[in-house]
């Protein structure tokens, strides 16, 4: 008999099990997803800020209610009460006065609607008759005119009535409003400060309800509930203005920092914990205020990292050190994000943001870090080999070397380029030879190291005196006095960008008397003729020198070079000269030659060559691979281009793209790699395999870690900013007209000598450390702009004119163009917002009244002011330390308005003067001049001073 057989393949009773297994574990996974999705990392941040908030609210409710029990508000109450009582003894009149007001204040409401209406009409009548008069006088019809204008009087009258009865109603509405508080005492007052008391406790009730855990906070927070009102939510800003790129389009950033950092603008948490800190700086940052708020411009446009991320892994955290590495490790999971091209700055390189918004100011306002690795990047000359945006209008940063031969001998110059610091410890020139990757390789044909080395610097000198063109030196009549010319070193301002101690090293680069070479061993290096005709007229060797004319005369440039000159390195004097041996010589000119022609005519070239051809051919070619034309005028490489890799938008480079070599010890990140590339250039060459020309030829500039540490924020600077050209610093014409003539300060270093800012006097005016008197310091330039007249400033400028002859420290001659001369004069007006161009005679705008003329001449003499001053050919009678400027100059040199300030209060413009203030508050010492009234005393000193010009010669000296 057949048997019946399911119609299907399974049995359904472990179909059922395998569908109930699936769907308790897809149930499950399902779960799981949930709960994953929804425990975030940033959810406990808020958590525990909660938590603590909620702990800190708690703890200032208690003290509002103590504040409430205390005997204070207990002494209210107490008013309070008393109060009450003696208002209730006079109830009834207080009731009847209450009353009467609200009488008058409906009065008042009636009466001030009346006047609306009434004005309201006048105004509207008014605008149709003054259309309606002109027309009818224009028709030549003035009686109808006239009875227009009655019409409209009549409308005006009712106005002016119903402003009569509301001012009177309000006259009674004042009065009953004073009888009403007179009759109620302090009661208003003192119920409304024990009500404040009550209503603080109350905010923070409400605060504590909306952010302790409960019931309610719970279930708002719960999942697939919280798309309500949760009290834990991602905080975020859309920066539309601000972008990043990604490729095909640009998007823009959202940060999410203030997730996790949830008070990073409020005020009040400065010393909590991270990430529940305020920021330090609101005043600038942050702060809806502040230049740069929240709303506009996030959080990673200056920190860098990933904006939308909300955990501490995927917003891009950088670590400081090793020890934080751990640290986050152990308590966050920390790892790199590989494939996020921008994370967050370390805390060494956070003003690297700075420079995006900021390039075109020299000095970046509070980014110290970021200015320090700025000027760096300018005095070691990074932009003569490499491309950078903004520096290309800087001259070359060593000197031009189309005279060499006329200021020194090959065998300084063979020494000096092998190692620049065996001459000078804080030579600015970097080293090129001896390197890490320039060391013996496996034994085979190639000479040793050091030969390959001294052929091409034996090479570079003889292709450098080849191409010098001779400058004639007339003999030096004279040997000169070196005391007196050390003299005159130490005295005439020579140290406000020099020093001529050997053992100097200068570990700040940056520093005002860092800014010119240490004037030691130069005997070892030129000659005393050399020396006196560079003093006397710097620009006749080198045109773009920054270098002033001191004005020496022959016997000062005469003593100064030989004091000079008097100076040895004995070390260096001793150390031999590299020089080229054959073998070197003919291996590298074979390689260089071989790179051009088959090695036939390679060796059919050599044989044509002398050793002096190939000296030549092999020093343009190492010329032009160390890139000495990017910071020295060379002849025959005026138009090559720099050899280095462009650094204008380095800081966005992937990392992908950054040549790490063999080592293993340096993180893969962009600082860390640019780190390690400052510290020691070649490194990456260590362990490959490569041809002698094939080399990291990048010099040793010997940086310092701080240093290094500053120019790796100013790469991470130079970077792609995707923003709208609002967002970056816009000057205007007066800040564009700053900013130039600050240039020309720090390209002449004018800081050596004089304070421009008062907040930075101990970075300022290095000149003075080396002065024993104050009163021989050089003048502070801080308020210049409103002091001194622009015409004035232009020709000092152009041609300085002695001001205080008796000072031996002199304003030099800079050689300005006349459109560098107008920049900076235009720079100090700008800076104090003062009038510029200032071309008016004051004298005649403003000529003095005869009594203010004669008071001020017998202000002049009570005042004794030529015991300090001298007013033309004047003899000084007093140290020269304690004298002040020619006054004869004034009128020429001086903004009028500026003297009546400098008199009113001295100290105040120039902290530290010696000019004695005769006015302290205002009050002057004589009680009669002018009826004792100060401002205009003042301004009859001011008018006496002006008048003393032109009345004597003014003081002219040698050094004029």
């Amino acid at each position: 008999m057949a048997v019946d057989k399911p119609d299907r393949n399974y049995d359904v009773r472990n179909l059922n099990k395998v569908f109930a297994i699936g769907s308790i574990v897809l149930t499950i996974t399902v779960l799981l997803m949930v709960i994953d999705d929804y425990v975030r990392p940033w959810k406990d941040f808020q958590r525990r800020f909660q938590r603590d908030e909620a702990r800190k609210v708690e703890r200032e409710i208690r003290e509002a209610e103590r504040a409430m029990a205390s005997a204070d508000a207990k002494r209210l109450q107490e008013e309070l009460r008393k109060e009450e009582a003696e208002l209730k003894k006079g109830r009834d009149e207080y009731e009847r006065v209450r009353k009467e007001l609200d009488k008058i204040n409906a009065e008042h409401y009636g009466r001030d609607l009346e006047f609306r209406f009434s004005k309201a009409t006048y105004d509207s009548v008014k605008y149709k008759t003054e259309i309606e008069i002109e027309e009818l006088r224009q028709k030549n019809r003035p009686d109808e005119a006239n009875a227009k204008r009655a019409e409209l009087d009549a409308v005006k009258k009712k106005m002016d009535d119903a402003k009569v009865a509301l001012d009177a109603v309000t006259a009674r509405q004042d009065q009953a409003k004073a009888e009403l508080d007179r009759l109620a005492g302090h009661v208003e007052e003192t119920r409304s400060k024990i009500e404040k008391m009550a209503a603080a406790r109350d905010r923070l009730q409400k605060r504590l309800e909306t952010i302790k855990p409960g019931f309610v906070t719970g279930l708002l927070n719960a999942p697939m509930l919280d798309f309500m009102a949760p009290t834990l939510k991602i905080e975020q800003v859309v920066l539309p203005k601000l972008r990043h790129d990604i490729n095909f389009m640009e998007i823009p950033r959202v940060d999410r920092c203030m997730t996790c950092h949830t008070v990073i603008d409020k005020p009040g948490y400065e010393k909590g914990p991270q990430p529940f800190r305020t920021h330090p700086n609101l005043k600038l940052y942050v702060e809806a205020q502040s230049k740069h708020p929240l709303e506009s411009f996030g959080c990673t446009a200056c920190h860098g990292g990933r904006d939308r991320g909300t955990s501490f892994v995927n917003a891009a955290h950088t670590a400081e050190n090793e020890k934080q590495k751990k640290e986050w490790e152990e308590k966050y999971g920390w790892q790199p994000m590989h494939f996020w091209e921008t994370p967050m700055r370390s805390r060494s390189h956070f003003y690297a943001g700075c420079y995006q918004c900021h390039s075109r100011q020299v000095e970046i306002p509070q980014a110290g870090p970021l200015n320090r690795g700025l000027r760096t990047v300018e005095v070691s000359g990074c932009y003569g080999c490499h491309l950078i945006k903004g520096f290309e209008k800087l001259r070359k940063l060593g000197p031009d070397l189309g005279h060499i031969a006329s200021k020194t001998d090959p065998k300084w110059a063979l020494k000096w380029i092998r190692d620049p610091r065996s001459f000078r410890s804080s030579a600015r020139m970097p080293s090129f030879f001896g390197q890490t990757n320039q060391a013996d390789g496996p034994k085979g044909d190639r000479p040793a190291a050091k030969d390959l080395n001294d052929a091409e610097i034996d090479a570079i000198v003889t292709y450098l005196w080849d191409k010098s063109v001779p400058i004639k030196y007339d003999p030096v009549a004279g040997n000169g006095d070196p005391a007196a010319g050390k003299e005159l070193v130490h005295t005439i301002g020579c140290f406000a960008c020099h020093t001529d101690d050997p053992g100097e090293t200068f570990v700040d680069r940056t520093q005002p008397r860092a800014f010119g070479p240490n004037l030691a061993g130069l005997g070892s290096k030129t000659s005393q003729a050399w020396i006196f005709r560079w003093l006397k007229d710097p620009k006749h060797y080198w045109k773009a020198t920054y270098m002033p004319n001191l004005r020496l005369t022959d016997q000062e440039a005469l003593d100064i070079s030989a004091y000079l000159v008097s100076s040895r390195n004995a070390e260096f004097d001793k150390t031999e000269a590299p020089a080229a041996k054959k073998q070197a010589l003919d291996w590298l000119a074979t390689e260089y030659l071989s790179a051009r022609m088959s090695l036939a005519a390679t060796a059919e070239k050599m044989k044509t060559m002398t050793e002096r051809d190939r000296k030549l051919f092999l020093g343009e070619r190492m010329i032009n691979r160390y890139g000495c034309f990017g910071c020295h005028e060379i002849k025959g490489f005026e138009n090559v281009q720099p050899i280095g890799t462009e650094l204008t938008e380095e800081g966005s480079k992937p990392v992908a793209r950054l040549d790490f070599g063999l080592e293993h010890d340096v993180e893969e990140t962009l600082p860390a790699w640019v780190y390690a590339k400052l510290k020691n250039p070649r490194r990456f060459d260590r362990g490959k395999i490569k041809a002698w020309d094939e080399k990291l030829k990048m010099p040793d500039f010997h940086f310092n870690d701080q240093e290094a540490t500053d120019l790796v924020a100013v790469i991470q600077g130079f970077s792609k900013a995707r923003m709208d050209a609002e967002m970056r610093r816009n000057l205007s014409p007066q800040e564009v007209g700053i900013e130039e003539g600050r240039r020309i300060v720090r390209n002449r270093n004018c800081i050596g000598c004089h304070v421009f800012n008062l907040d930075r006097q101990n970075e300022e005016a290095a000149i003075r450390a080396t002065m024993k008197d104050p009163g021989f310091y050089p003048p502070l330039l801080h308020g210049e702009g409103e002091k001194v007249i622009p015409s004035w400033l232009f020709s000092f400028l152009k041609g300085p004119t002695t001001i205080r002859p008796w000072l031996t420290a002199r304003m030099p001659t800079f050689g300005f163009e006349d459109q560098e001369t107008v920049n900076l004069t235009r720079m100090f007006a700008y800076i104090n917002k003062a009038e510029y161009p200032f071309e008016t005679d004051y004298f005649k705008i403003e000529p003095p009244a005869p009594e203010l003329a004669a008071a001020g001449a017998k202000l002049f003499t009570e005042f004794k002011c030529l015991q300090c001053h001298i007013a033309g050919t004047g003899k000084p009678t007093r140290e020269a330390a304690d004298l002040a400027p020619n006054l004869s100059m004034a009128r020429a040199r001086l903004r009028p308005n500026w003297i009546e300030k400098w008199l009113r209060d001295p100290q105040a413009v120039a902290p530290g003067t010696r000019m004695p203030g005769y006015f302290p508050d205002m009050q002057s010492p004589d009680k009669e001049a002018l009826g004792g009234d100060a401002a205009l005393q003042m301004k009859a000193l001011k008018y006496h001073v002006l008048s003393l010009a032109g009345k004597e010669t003014p003081v002219v000296t040698g050094n004029d």
